[in-house]
């Protein structure tokens, strides 16, 4: 794992961007791995490189994925499929 940030919700879940990896990891309070969301490409719900992982009172999950310019949004509701993508300009 390279972890590139790190940030934590309101459950105590922890988020991982996970950079050289193209993946965001969420990990339960205990420390066990639960969910992986992202692979190396640049569709909607893969990434090249996310450097910054946050999460929202609603829970979700907005993660900027650096190489293709853009922040991707993870809905909660969703089981993290990716519910919006936006280009950084």
């Amino acid at each position: 794992m390279w972890v590139k940030d790190i940030t934590q919700d309101g459950q105590g879940f922890i988020y991982i961007a996970d950079h050289k990896n193209h993946r965001v990891q969420k990990i339960t309070p205990g420390g066990q791995p639960v969910a992986t969301f992202g692979r190396f490409a640049s569709g909607v719900g893969e990434l090249n490189h996310p450097s910054d992982v946050a999460v929202d009172p609603d829970g979700d999950v907005y993660v900027c994925d650096w190489a293709n310019c853009r922040v991707q949004v993870l809905g909660r509701m969703a089981g993290f499929s990716p519910v919006s993508s936006a280009i950084l300009m």
